[in-house]
């Protein structure tokens, strides 16, 4: 590997790393932050007659995010172009600094399987396993991924999802991943009627497809496109005391969603016709608010961020639950 021509090494720096087994772009890929560091500090402190080289502090971070960088392409199905990373070779020092400090912890752990929060619970299932990585480098929700939709463009993808849809759905590592998320949906089901659907099925991959063939079947789909209809229909906004403002605007996002899922979505016009028709609080400067939130807000998001703050300034002492 040339790194002269990325970076400023020395021929000696050059000729220690190709020693080391750094002699290609490809063998940085996957490398450690703290590894490297811990490498080329070794050889700075070694003696030269046992080998040592010098790497400053600027080297060490230079080949730190080199590699980062490197990884990066490497696990979204990218070419290593080296003159991108030449034009941005210092935000990619800060990028691989701030990756590697960045707390991975997994996010909670998914509730117990509930028929009627079907939806809610398999987002749930894909936020988890979006917290926890494999052996690939890429978030295990690769093994349970959704195809892409048609004439979906690789370059318009987020970063995460080209790391998802990447990883191979074969193999050694995908075998672990998948079996991590069997595991996972067996504990998660266990007593209750989501296990029938998926008790002799060795692969979590096949066990969430046999989950999302019943609960979003022709049948299920319609029965819960109905309720979500039904939801909409008799869900107001009229008395923070008996019915808080926070649970009737997630009865409608909840509804909203359902309806998007399977095939009904609702253009953000008629999503804010709904919010505002049903804040039936006859408090008058609520409703007053309302009328100025029509004429400012252009998103059910930002109208229902506008209402909260309005309903905790006029409803105070109301007990919350």
């Amino acid at each position: 590997m040339n790194y002269c021509a990325v970076h400023s090494f020395n021929r000696e720096q050059c000729a220690k790393l190709r020693a080391e087994g750094y002699s290609s772009l490809s063998n940085l890929v996957n490398g450690r932050y703290k590894n490297i560091r811990s490498l080329l500090e070794n050889l700075f402190n070694r003696p030269t007659t046992r080998g040592g080289q010098q790497f400053g502090d600027r080297r060490i971070k230079e080949l730190q995010a080199l590699s980062w960088f490197l990884t990066d392409r490497s696990r979204r199905g990218l070419s290593f172009d080296l003159d991108l990373y030449r034009q941005e070779a210092s935000e990619y020092i800060s990028f691989a600094e701030i990756d590697s400090e960045i707390d991975k912890e997994a996010a909670d752990k998914p509730d117990k399987f509930k028929y009627v929060s079907w939806s809610q619970w398999e987002e749930s299932v894909y936020i988890y396993l979006d917290s926890i990585f494999g052996k690939s480098g890429a978030p295990i929700s690769y093994a349970i991924r959704k195809d892409l939709k048609e004439g979906t463009e690789w370059e318009d993808l987020d970063r995460k999802t080209q790391q998802i849809h990447i990883v191979p759905l074969e193999g050694f590592t995908f075998n672990i991943d998948s079996k991590r998320v069997l595991t996972l949906l067996k504990e998660l089901c266990l007593d209750t009627e989501a296990d029938t659907w998926f008790r002799n099925i060795k692969c979590g991959r096949a066990a969430m497809k046999a989950l999302q063939i019943h609960y979003d079947g022709p049948d299920e789909s319609k029965r819960r496109k109905e309720e979500a209809r039904a939801k909409v229909k008799t869900v107001y906004f009229k008395h923070e005391g008996t019915f808080t403002f926070e649970k009737f605007v997630t009865n409608l996002y909840n509804a909203f969603q359902v309806l998007e899922k399977y095939g009904e979505p609702l253009y953000e016009e008629e999503k804010l016709r709904l919010l505002f028709n049903k804040s039936q609080n006859v408090h008058p400067e609520f409703k007053q608010e309302v009328i100025i939130c029509r004429s400012q807000c252009a998103t059910f998001a930002s109208a229902v961020v506008y209402l909260k703050t309005v309903v905790a300034r006029l409803f105070p002492d109301v007990a919350k639950p």
